[in-house]
């Protein structure tokens, strides 16, 4: 035999062609392909200009083309996407403009499109603006900020109503989903309506009343409901006190001991072992002691500003 390997599989070289296996010098170092030529002959594939790759070319009947990454591959930096376009070939995507995602759009045919998404990943819509969000109405953050977001208020002890009901945390239309939920979920003794409720909240937004916002300046927050041992506590209930006086009942209950020297004075005078007769005497009484002030009633604290979403 003049070679080794595996023959091609062609017919007519094998009746015609003697060197119709591969040959051993055609395999000499690690990573080398073996191809078949226009020839009909086994070889060596050539190797391209640095940087190319083999790849599926449409235009090519079989086999696999030479294509320099700089055309059909450009992966220049770390998180290159490379798509198909309508002309067949692959590039890089570009990238869209600031804050703007990839997303499925039901106008596109197949394929992702750039879109607005300025808060949340979503979904697009037919203008490709994404509808999920993270927040809904009654949702409460924690914020340093001195003025409410857009959608939200501070709570600020204030009230909140339509545009003609004088809120004066916000009187605006934007507040009837709040003023609805404040209504439903929480009792008139904490979130009271100006005037007393009505037969709905609908009712009472569109006869121009308020509704407070929940309590929350200078308090502590704690979660509502029944704690297993502890006392059961409604929705925006609130309850405490930054300082506070003991009663005499509160007082753990204690006795004063007085040691007084009266000889042997019994009833209304008393012989003394001195003979002298004194007149009745009374036990004298223990001094008075503490200030009766107020304690202070509160832990360590750190304050922050609140907002609801409207």
């Amino acid at each position: 035999m003049t070679g080794f390997g595996v023959d091609r599989g062609s017919a007519a070289s094998q009746s015609a062609d003697p060197g119709s296996v591969i040959a051993e010098s055609l395999i000499d170092a690690k990573g080398d392909l073996i191809a078949g030529t226009a020839a009909n002959t086994a070889n060596r594939l050539a190797v391209g200009a640095n940087e190319t790759r083999l790849v599926a070319d449409s235009a090519e009947l079989t086999g696999l083309k030479y294509v320099a990454d700089t055309v059909n591959y450009a992966v220049a930096a770390k998180g290159d996407l490379l798509p198909g376009t309508a002309a067949d070939t692959v590039a890089r995507l570009p990238v869209g403009a600031n804050n703007t995602i990839l997303a499925a759009d039901s106008a596109e045919a197949s394929g992702m499109k750039w879109g607005s998404g300025t808060d949340v990943l979503g979904l697009g819509t037919a203008a490709f603006q994404p509808t999920t969000t993270f927040w809904s109405t009654g949702d409460v953050k924690i914020t340093l900020k001195t003025a409410a977001d857009a959608g939200w208020v501070l709570m600020n002890d204030g009230t909140i109503g339509n545009a003609a009901s004088g809120g004066t945390t916000r009187a605006n239309a934007d507040t009837e989903d709040l003023f609805t939920l404040l209504w439903t979920n929480v009792a008139d003794a904490q979130c009271a309506v100006s005037g007393g409720r009505g037969a709905s909240a609908a009712a009472d937004f569109a006869a121009d009343k308020t509704i407070a916002l929940p309590k929350a300046l200078g308090r502590a927050l704690a979660a509502y409901g029944a704690g297993s041992g502890l006392t059961d506590r409604a929705l925006a209930f609130i309850t405490g006190a930054e300082t506070h006086t003991l009663t005499e009942a509160e007082m753990p209950s204690h006795f004063h001991t007085i040691t007084a020297n009266v000889g042997n004075a019994v009833g209304l005078g008393g012989d003394f072992p001195d003979g002298n007769n004194l007149a009745p005497q009374a036990l004298p009484a223990s001094d008075s002691k503490g200030g009766d002030d107020p304690h202070e009633n509160m832990q360590p604290t750190v304050f922050l500003n609140l907002m609801i979403k409207l």
